[in-house]
Parts: C-alpha cells; sequence; structure tokens
C-alpha cells in the first residue's frame, strides 16, 4: 500500500500550511479569519501559488481592497496535523490525504478527501453524509436541494432549459453547516451524489485550483462569508420594487397610439406609452418604472440610410401635433446616422419628461457591453474590444470589433453572417470615461435610470476552443482578465461598473437600477437579475420560483422574472386588421390583406385557453407579490387585457405589495449587512428540522412571513409549518406546529395565496 507523504513537505513558516495532497498536487491551506479558509493549488510543480483568483480581480478592477489577509496559526504535528484558526475553527490534516473543516462548536462540516490536476484542469473530491442536503450553485431553475444531481455551471441562453442557467455562482452549502466556494470564472461540473452515493465532486477548467471552505454551523454564515469576499449586495432604491413593466416591440415605439412592428415574419400591433399607462393606472397600480423597449421612441430605421424622423418648426424644433406632446408628425429622410441618433435621443427626452411628470421612473434595454452609440463625439475604434478570430488554429478575422457569440453554450464564427457584437473595453479608462461621460450623459440627461441588461451570456472565454473555433482577445490593460474568464466575468464587471458609475448621476439623485439577465462571482452586488424568458403555463411557475430561491441560498438576494411567464407554450396570431407601407395606416375595419398590404395580428396563445391563461397569470402574480420586485414582459396578454375578475384579484395582489414596501427596505438593510437574502428558502431558519430541508415550494419572506404558492391548476395544498405558532394572514386562525412540524391543507382560489405569520 502506498504511504501518503502527505506531511514531508510541511513547512514551518507562518500563516500558511504547504503540503502535497495524495494525488501529487503542491497546496497551501491558510486562515482567513470569521471561520474561513483558503486553499490553493499549483497549476503545476514549481509554479507557485496565485493569490489573484476571482473574487481578487473583481476588487480589483473595482477599485476596492479587499481584506483578505491570511492570519497566523496555531499547529499541531503528528499523524494528523491540526491547524487551529484565531476564530476558533480549526482543519485536520489526516494520513490518508483527508482535510477535514471543523467549526468552533467543533463539529466536521466539510472534508475535503482529494485534490488532483491535470490535462489543464483540477478534480476535487469530498464527502457527503447520507441525509445530507445541498443548496447553491446560482440561478437554477430546477428543485433547490442539489443532493443526487450533477450540474454544469456555465452560463448559457437554454431558454426554458431546467439544466441551463444564466448566473453561475460556484459556492455550495449543505445542511451539516459548511460551505464551498470555488474562487475561479471558469466553467466546471459539480456533481452531488449522482455519480457515486456519498461523494461530491468538481471538476474545474482551471488548472490553478483556489476555493475558499466556510467552517461553519450554518448556511446563513456561509452566505455571509461569499458576500465578505465577492461584494456586499447592492440596495435598491424603493421604485425598484415595481411594478415594473416592459413591453415587447413593436410596442413602446411611440408615446401614444397604435403602429404596426415586426416579430419573425409577422406584422403585430403596438400599443404606444401613453395607453399602455393609463390602462395600468386605471387598475390602481401605476407602475413604478417603464422600460423602453425598443426605446428609439418615434424614431425607427426603415432601411439602410433611411430613417423616420420627426418633423420640425420653422425654427428647429419639434412639431407636435398636440399640446401633450404625445404625438409627432413624422416625415421620410435620408439622414445620416448621427442625425438620427440626436432626434432619438430628443424622443427619447419627451418621453422621460411625460413618464416624469406622472412621477414614473424610466429605463431602457441594451444588450451587455453595448456601446450604444459610435455616432457620439470623441469615439475612437480602441474603445472597443479587439480579437482574433481562429478557426482550425488559423485566424480568419485579425484584431476584429466583431466578437462571435456563444449562443446555447455553441459560438458562431461566421462573421459575415452570424451573430457577432461590438462591445465596449472596460479595461481601457479613456473608452469608459468616454462611455459614462458622452453617451451615458445623454441618457440620462434624457431622464433614463436604469436598464434592462440582456444576453448576458454571450461573450465567448477567451482561448477556448468551440467546434474548432476560438477567440484571443487583445484586451488595453490584459492584466483585468489575466486571472477572470471572460465568459462570466465581463458581464459582471461591465453591469457592476456601471451601476457604480451611474450612482448619484439620475434624475433625482438616486441609485441605477441594473436589471441584468446573467453574470457570476460578484453578481449580487447589481439590483435586480432577472430569471430569462420563462413561457406562461402552470408547468414554468415552479422555475422561476427556484429561480429565486436558487439564487437567494447562492448569495444573490435580487432575483426577479417576468410575471407569469414571458411567452406563451404555443403562439396562435390573431388577426385584427391591415396594414399599408406606403401610408403606414393601419385599417382594423378589415383582416384580408390586398396587393401591398399585410395583415396585422395581437398576440394570442394556441395552448392555452382564455380561462386557463387566467388562473396561470394570477397564480404567478401570487408568489410574484412576495418577492422584492414585480417586473412584467413579454409577448403575452397583459393584466388590463383580461377580464374584471382577474383585473380586481390583481389590484388587490398589488395593493398588497405595496404594503410590503417597509419590509423590503429593511430586509435590503439586512441583506447589505449580512448577505442573508429577504426571500428564504425553509432550511436558512429551520437547518436541524428534515422536513423543512426537504420544502422546494414555499419560502420565508424575511423571519416573518412564510409564503406557500399554489403553482399548480387546482385550488388547494399542503403548507408544511416548522416548529412555532404561526397565524394564517388571510382568516387569522393560529397553528402551534411542534419541533417534528406540523402539515396542513388549505384552500386557496386564483388571486389569492397562503401566508403564515410567526409569531415570536
Amino acid at each position: 500500500m502506498k504511504i501518503l507523504l502527505l506531511f514531508l513537505s510541511l513547512l514551518l513558516s507562518e500563516p500558511g500550511i504547504i503540503f502535497t495532497s495524495s494525488d501529487g498536487v503542491k497546496c497551501r491551506l491558510t486562515a482567513r479569519g470569521n471561520c474561513t479558509w483558503r486553499i490553493q493549488g499549483e497549476a503545476k510543480p514549481g509554479a507557485g501559488f496565485n493569490d489573484e483568483g476571482a473574487v481578487q480581480a473583481l476588487s480589483s478592477f473595482m477599485g476596492e481592497t479587499l481584506d483578505d489577509a491570511a492570519l497566523p496559526l496555531r499547529r499541531k504535528g503528528g499523524k494528523t496535523v491540526t491547524a487551529k484558526s484565531p476564530d476558533g475553527s480549526r482543519v485536520q490534516l489526516l494520513p490518508d490525504g483527508s482535510l477535514v473543516f471543523i467549526s468552533a462548536s467543533g463539529k466536521e462540516v466539510v472534508r475535503i478527501r482529494s485534490i488532483a490536476s491535470r490535462d489543464g484542469k483540477t478534480y476535487v473530491k469530498g464527502s457527503l453524509t447520507e441525509g445530507e442536503h445541498v443548496y447553491g450553485l446560482g440561478e437554477r431553475l430546477d428543485r433547490v436541494d442539489k443532493a443526487g444531481q450533477k450540474v454544469s455551471l456555465y452560463t448559457s441562453d437554454g431558454w426554458n432549459d431546467t439544466n441551463a442557467t444564466y448566473m453561475a455562482i460556484p459556492l455550495f452549502s449543505t445542511t451539516r453547516g459548511g460551505g464551498v466556494f470555488v474562487n475561479s470564472y471558469a466553467r466546471s461540473v459539480m456533481d452531488f451524489g449522482s455519480e457515486k452515493a456519498g461523494e461530491w465532486t468538481i471538476e474545474l477548467e482551471d488548472p490553478e485550483f483556489d476555493a475558499y471552505v466556510f467552517a461553519t454551523d450554518r448556511i446563513a454564515e456561509v452566505l455571509g462569508g461569499y458576500t465578505r469576499l465577492s461584494g456586499a449586495p447592492g440596495k435598491p432604491d424603493e421604485w425598484n420594487y415595481g411594478p415594473v413593466i416592459c413591453r415587447y416591440s413593436p410596442d413602446f415605439s411611440l408615446l401614444k397610439g397604435i403602429r404596426s412592428g415586426m416579430k419573425g415574419n409577422t406584422r403585430f400591433l403596438g400599443r404606444g406609452i401613453v395607453d399602455i399607462i393609463k390602462a395600468h393606472c386605471e387598475l390602481a397600480s401605476r407602475p413604478t418604472a417603464v422600460i423602453m423597449e425598443p426605446w428609439n421612441v418615434n424614431v425607427f430605421s426603415k432601411a439602410p440610410g433611411e430613417i423616420v424622423v420627426a418633423d420640425r418648426n420653422a425654427d428647429g424644433t419639434l412639431k407636435y401635433l398636440n399640446p401633450e406632446k404625445t404625438d409627432i408628425a413624422t416625415r421620410k429622410v435620408r439622414g445620416e446616422g448621427t442625425d438620427g441618433a440626436r432626434l432619438r435621443a430628443q424622443a427619447l427626452r419627451d418621453a422621460g419628461d411625460y413618464l416624469n411628470a406622472l412621477g414614473i421612473h424610466m429605463m431602457g434595454y441594451m444588450r451587455v457591453g453595448s456601446v450604444l452609440s459610435k455616432d457620439a463625439p470623441g469615439f475612437k475604434r480602441e474603445y472597443l474590444v479587439k480579437a482574433d478570430i481562429l478557426s482550425g488554429g488559423k485566424v480568419v478575422a485579425e484584431n476584429s470589433s466583431l466578437i462571435p457569440d456563444v449562443y446555447g453554450g455553441q459560438i458562431n464564427p461566421d462573421l459575415t453572417r452570424g451573430r457577432a457584437y461590438e462591445y465596449i473595453d472596460v479595461t481601457n479608462p479613456e473608452a469608459w470615461d468616454w462611455y459614462i461621460n458622452t453617451v451615458w450623459k445623454e441618457l440620462t440627461d434624457c431622464g433614463i435610470e436604469g436598464m434592462k441588461i440582456d444576453f448576458c451570456e454571450l461573450m465567448p472565454d477567451n482561448g477556448h476552443e468551440y467546434e474548432g473555433v476560438s477567440v484571443r482577445y487583445k484586451w488595453h490593460d490584459p492584466s483585468v482578465f489575466a486571472n477572470a474568464e471572460v465568459h462570466h466575468a465581463y458581464p459582471t464587471f461591465f453591469v457592476s461598473a456601471l451601476r457604480k458609475s451611474l450612482e448619484g448621476k439620475v434624475r433625482g439623485g438616486g441609485s441605477f437600477m441594473a436589471l441584468a439577465r446573467g453574470g457570476g462571482i460578484g453578481s449580487q452586488r447589481n439590483p435586480f437579475m432577472w430569471a430569462g424568458d420563462q413561457l406562461r403555463v402552470f408547468e414554468k411557475l415552479d422555475d422561476q420560483l427556484f429561480a429565486v430561491m436558487n439564487s437567494s441560498i447562492s448569495g444573490v438576494p435580487w432575483m426577479t422574472y417576468d410575471m407569469a411567464g414571458y411567452q406563451y407554450a404555443g403562439l396562435k396570431p390573431k388577426p385584427v386588421g391591415v396594414f399599408n407601407p406606403k401610408t403606414s395606416e393601419i385599417d382594423l375595419g378589415r383582416t384580408e390583406a390586398g396587393e401591398g398590404e399585410e395583415v396585422v395580428h395581437i398576440r394570442t396563445s394556441s395552448t392555452v385557453p382564455p380561462e386557463m391563461e387566467a388562473r396561470v397569470f394570477l397564480r404567478g402574480t401570487a408568489f410574484t407579490t412576495f418577492t422584492p420586485c414585480v417586473q412584467t414582459h413579454g409577448f403575452v396578454k397583459h393584466v388590463y387585457e383580461f377580464d374584471e375578475a382577474t383585473r380586481e384579484a390583481y389590484k388587490k395582489l398589488m395593493r398588497t405589495h405595496e404594503e410590503l414596501y417597509p419590509l423590503f427596505g429593511k430586509l435590503a438593510d439586512e441583506a447589505v449587512a449580512t448577505g442573508l437574502p429577504p426571500v428564504r428558502p425553509l432550511v436558512l431558519g429551520w437547518q436541524d428540522d428534515p422536513k423543512a430541508c426537504s420544502v422546494q415550494d414555499e419560502f420565508m419572506l424575511g423571519d416573518q412571513y412564510l409564503v406557500a404558492p399554489v403553482l399548480t391548476d387546482t385550488d388547494s395544498r399542503e403548507v408544511y409549518l416548522p416548529e412555532g405558532r404561526w397565524v394564517e394572514k388571510a382568516t387569522g386562525r393560529s397553528f402551534d406546529s411542534p419541533k417534528s412540524g406540523l402539515t396542513i391543507k388549505v384552500a386557496a382560489k386564483p388571486g389569492e395565496i397562503p401566508v403564515y405569520l410567526l409569531q415570536k
């Protein structure tokens, strides 16, 4: 039997311990305080230890100082070497090569059995105990407990795929109490007993192993340790809680009236901002913010070089058709891009003024890293991200600013016909200064106070080969991404820097709302995230709930979603009128097109009958009410288009949501201070209750409200109440739950939701 010479290379130097793993990897173990330990492994023999991991790269980029100094250790030798931190936690290095992490209370919380490195990857194995539950790994649409699952941590636009993710956080914690955080933006695969019972594994596409282990008894303390390293959650302004409304093109393309626009090969009818706002206000649910998608209000491209622009008076001012300035006379012109951009900005400013007068905040929509306006004064080509594109080992595009996207996990190298985008180079201080003080100054002057930032999963990693194709970046400052894989790091860096740069610069001097789809380590800095485009069917409601709870227990408290779904499971457009391209007029009196005309449609579902859609909508809205952000968007029917009973139920739910604003603010302060999320899986409050640890479809809002959504086509459900005295919010009935817990069956019609208050 091979004798494991684990301790022969043990050094006496403070503050860390250097040892060789059973698989021959030279490692360093250091204590970081607050029951946190760091393990680092050499990429290859003699390479030394690289202290600049993911959180260090993000902290440096943001101009912050990370308090992560190693602390002196007390050590005891022998067959088992014990290292003790000043905080009372300790680690045992066993003769079989295992590292056992023990909390200050004396409880074993994490056991790492081996660390290996081969073929440019790191492989780590650890132990799971029988019945141990596992949580974390970021935004996911599958169940909350990861025990028995194999999970890929790599963002892609999976679109309703429960195995995909828009936000990968390589952090997991267990009901034993401890947690492990892999300090790398690289892709990884983690398995929690699906291949071998009693074992968790990490396969990391990074030859340098760098991880933090939280030797604590409570999962809540793991979240606190993670946020201390990667950044405290940002605090939302009150208006961020919503309702935030966003519509799909062609809606919001003009202030007042109707127009038509294309979605694929179908022409749809669109409503203006004024009409949609009025419809919401009639429901007594005035939105707190409107996302302008698209935000080129009243001005949109018709063909290359041809722009529909606002007509002008003799003195050069815009010509309006009414005193409300909600309608603008238009004419077709052949114009340069700069003129078109200037007129778009004017139209956007008018929209901002209109919304501001109503007390409604205005947001825009963009793709992550979008330059937005190369026509802005002072633009230089070197402000764009540049890269060589390689195919089959040969450069097919040299120093290109068109970066092919990663879509659904695949790369598209065809720069002539495929999807490729230009990005602002965040490593170039001159480019960022131009971006913030020129492009964004104009946008904030127009009244923009936030952005919905889409497609955060597009950028390929540096040098990673996809079907023979790779990207080799040429950053202005290569050191920024030297220790951070671009695919996960760039969107996080961009959104974090954008929000920080625009703090206090928006109308009213408040914070900037960065509503992003996707990211990685550190994404909790930016309220809010959203969980992608889900279908409006009962089968997908639990996906949205799982996305919020999985994010919450991964250190990201600010996750939302398109309330009650973004798109129908089946779309069957319904003809409602005829569009004449020559006159740009819409005839709603007929549905058969003549020569040169096109039929205009509205969105309907071919798979969900109207009465069923109302039930799905209300069930989704009900649990959204008890989360910190109500956001509605999508190619579906919206609340004011439903029947009166549905609208009345919605009114009541939104009144409840507004009444929770003070609680949301209190919980936001708690999240900033401790990393504890507002929306909490039951395990965070009852970690020692096996039943509470297994509950997937209930959550706590703070430590007061237990919320039990109805997610299927039924009017009742079972609710599990952990130990404590509970009062039913709707009826005032009380329930005394013993230590073993209590399960009750309750009724709840659409528009109602079981909610219980914990009495202290």
